[in-house]
């Protein structure tokens, strides 16, 4: 499945993930690891109960999509009635306990200050899903969770620690979420639109459901975009050729490090 370069504003989550541009996912995983593991990744997706409770926690604060309790544990009678009604009603599965979980964590984001002021503005725009051709060729996507005309993109992380000073070292960490934030940016300006302040909006995944808002700066945000236009030209080789390697040497030679001496 392919979609037209350009914004769709009436695609849904299911259709997005199915058309085969490149996504920010995979260009997570290609620079963290390589892109062997961004491919094997790609054909091995699992959803854990984790990824539920962060899909129910998107719906309920950006779509008021509420979730479907399913009971007390994830078997039985109630729990496949659940999963039904959730399907037809394009929502998600939960058992009581994440399913409270996911209410108050929704209303935290709701009585952040800013959090808040972002959400109930009226000219904010929810889940578009964005499809462009890089120079390169490669197709890319993203699918922001808000932006605004401003240049504001905003992303909702569903975390154990929202502490800012905690959530910025994860950023450039394994998880890499500076090219998230980059990936999204890079496929937005093809789109035409104007962006250039990209901010997480956090919210624990436990009591007392606290939150936070971290920004990248501009320096971070511009040195991950070029990170990006390196990254690219090397999953679009990987693509045309099919290869999906490590890059790494046949043999790698171990030498004693500094501190051991």
């Amino acid at each position: 499945m392919s979609f037209p370069v350009g914004i769709h504003q009436n695609i849904t989550n299911t259709e997005y993930h199915a058309d085969e541009a490149v996504s920010s996912s995979f260009a997570k995983t290609a620079y963290a690891k390589t892109i062997a593991h961004a491919e094997a990744q790609k054909n091995n997706f699992t959803t854990t109960p984790a990824m539920q409770l962060g899909t129910a926690v998107h719906s309920l604060f950006l779509e008021n999509i509420a979730p479907i309790n399913g009971g007390a544990t994830r078997r039985g009678k109630a729990w496949i009635n659940a999963q039904i009604k959730a399907e037809e009603l394009n929502t998600t599965p939960l058992n009581s306990a994440d399913y409270e979980k996911c209410h108050e964590m929704v209303k935290a984001l709701k009585n952040n200050p800013v959090i808040g002021k972002f959400v109930r503005n009226k000219l904010r725009k929810i889940e578009h899903s964005m499809f462009a051709e890089h120079s390169t060729g490669l197709r890319i996507k993203c699918r922001p969770d808000m932006y605004f005309d401003n240049g504001i993109v905003c992303d909702v992380k569903t975390t154990v620690n929202a502490d800012p000073h905690i959530f910025t070292r994860q950023i450039v960490g394994p998880l890499s979420y500076h090219i998230q934030a980059a990936w999204y940016i890079t496929v937005m300006r093809l789109c035409g639109l104007h962006a250039d302040r990209f901010m997480f909006l956090n919210v624990e995944k436990g009591p007392p459901f606290a939150t936070s808002v971290v920004e990248l700066s501009p320096h971070m945000l511009e040195h991950s975009i070029s990170l990006v236009e390196w990254l690219i030209p090397k999953i679009q080789k990987a693509n045309e050729s099919q290869l999906y390697t490590t890059g790494w040497p046949e043999i790698h030679v171990a030498e004693l490090p500094d501190w051991a001496v």
